[in-house]
């Protein structure tokens, strides 16, 4: 069935109905026309687009960059925070580097138990971090091949904001050749020390950086999976 309502100021509404071929037209006042249109509407039509969206997940308190988050069935929860470039004061054995530039850095962390359970990261070049970006290793030292840290932390864990500073204490670590291989690490075949020496108060040379082979998504599914 159609029905076509034709509306005026000063005479009643037109409705014209076309129903198994055949028409007709009615003229019905305007309050008779607004109660019929009320009393065809179905309660529970009503309800649904009333009704408030129930709500399926909410996250805890998360640290400022957290870019993804996921509640694992032992009760872990792992999160990925970026740390965007910057540039620090890096001690290396007993050397200190001035205004050394570390490139666009996203950080993977486990909290079980209220115990940092895993810490990785990885490098990246674009300016956002989405799932697509491409991901690099790390170019310096104390960081595996597949972004593990060699880093330990039995801090207490109140609450997952506390990974915040996480990174800078990190950073400010004193860095060695651990795990750091000359021309392994990045595309450039020069001893750490000189890195560090070279790099004072410049950009990051990004093309020196070496590629996993991954995407960010590729690498949170398989940390995920």
């Amino acid at each position: 069935m159609k029905a076509v309502i034709t509306l005026e100021d000063t005479h009643p509404a037109k409705v014209e109905i076309e129903k198994s071929g055949a028409k007709r037209t009615i003229y019905v006042n305007m309050q008779d026309l607004a109660n019929h249109i009320v009393s065809s509407v179905k309660m529970d039509e009503v309800e649904d687009r009333l009704s408030v969206p129930e709500v399926i997940l909410t996250s805890p308190s998360l640290p400022m960059n957290t870019v993804k988050y996921a509640k694992l069935s032992d009760d872990t929860d792992l999160l990925f925070m970026t740390y965007p470039e910057t540039s620090v004061d890096v001690t290396y054995h007993k050397t200190v580097f001035y205004d050394v530039p570390f490139p666009n850095l996203v950080f993977c962390f486990g909290v079980t138990n209220n115990r940092v359970s895993k810490h990785m990261l990885m490098a990246y070049k674009d300016r956002f971090l989405r799932e697509d970006t491409q991901l690099y290793r790390f170019p310096f030292s104390n960081v595996f091949g597949d972004g593990g840290m060699c880093y330990h932390d039995n801090s207490i864990i109140h609450d997952l904001v506390q990974l915040q500073s996480f990174p800078h204490n990190w950073i400010k670590q004193p860095f060695n050749d651990h795990l750091f291989q000359q021309g392994d690490n990045n595309l450039l075949d020069q001893p750490l020390r000189e890195l560090f020496d070279q790099s004072q108060s410049k950009q990051f040379n990004y093309d020196m950086l070496r590629p996993m082979g991954m995407t960010f998504a590729d690498w949170t599914n398989k940390i995920l999976n």
